[in-house]
């Protein structure tokens, strides 16, 4: 019953139509590829302690970005509230992923703005006649140096608790991966014998080129590295 036509996914679809020009049968297989991996996911109105994972593989240059960004759209109408993208590890590749995601789902230009308001420079989907009203916030900008801080974080002044989803563009990177774990930690509402949870809001991590720097390799083989001991926490 989830009202994917007026939502994020409603508008990303209509900006591919009729901005990027895409096929329709390209839309209508995407459209069908992302309803497949999201039915593989959970119902993240349930409250309830879940933990998934899956993997998407696909061909160079066959559309991962517009997958995995239909899937945040779909996953953000359906009721997750924070989506965290791991794109690459370096600035240039972050910042590239983040101006997708903000023109395909956030529809305003981070670099100038990250709070959602009126003086928001409208791109994408935002732009009028894409029918977008949903609302989401991000906690990174297009910047270089716009990965994740506290600090830019707090400065946002948002309530995390909102019911309109978060997301979160970083770079696979040890110093980014802690500070964003601790920032979450400190947020959390209960503790476990393994971790802080935070009970009410449905996390979806995509691990974008998953075989880069996410692997449990080191040169230690008895040790985890660095990068996948925080994705994994």
């Amino acid at each position: 019953n989830i009202d994917f036509a007026n939502g994020f996914w409603g508008s990303y679809k209509q900006y591919l139509e009729e901005e990027k020009n895409f096929a329709p049968d390209v839309v209508n297989k995407l459209d069908r590829l992302t309803d497949s991996i999201l039915d593989n996911l959970f119902d993240p109105t349930e409250k309830v302690k879940v933990n998934k994972k899956g993997l998407v593989v696909g061909q160079v240059q066959s559309g991962k970005t517009a997958n995995y960004t239909g899937l945040i759209c779909k996953a953000s109408d359906a009721g997750f509230g924070l989506i965290i993208v791991m794109a690459g590890i370096h600035n240039n590749l972050r910042s590239q992923t983040q101006i997708r995601i903000d023109e395909s789902f956030l529809g305003f230009d981070t670099q100038h703005t990250r709070a959602f308001n009126q003086q928001s420079i409208k791109i994408g989907v935002g732009k009028p006649g894409f029918g977008k009203s949903n609302v989401a916030h991000s906690l990174t900008s297009s910047l270089e140096k716009g990965d994740f801080t506290q600090g830019a974080a707090n400065a946002l002044g948002l309530n995390f608790h909102t019911k309109e989803p978060i997301i979160a563009v970083i770079k696979k990177n040890p110093h980014v991966l802690r500070r964003i774990y601790q920032w979450l930690a400190a947020k959390a509402d209960e503790d476990t014998e393994l971790s802080r949870v935070i009970r009410n809001k449905a996390l979806l991590l995509i691990d974008d080129e998953a075989d880069n720097a996410s692997s449990k390799i080191s040169n230690d083989p008895e040790r985890q590295s660095s990068i996948n001991g925080w994705i994994t926490q």
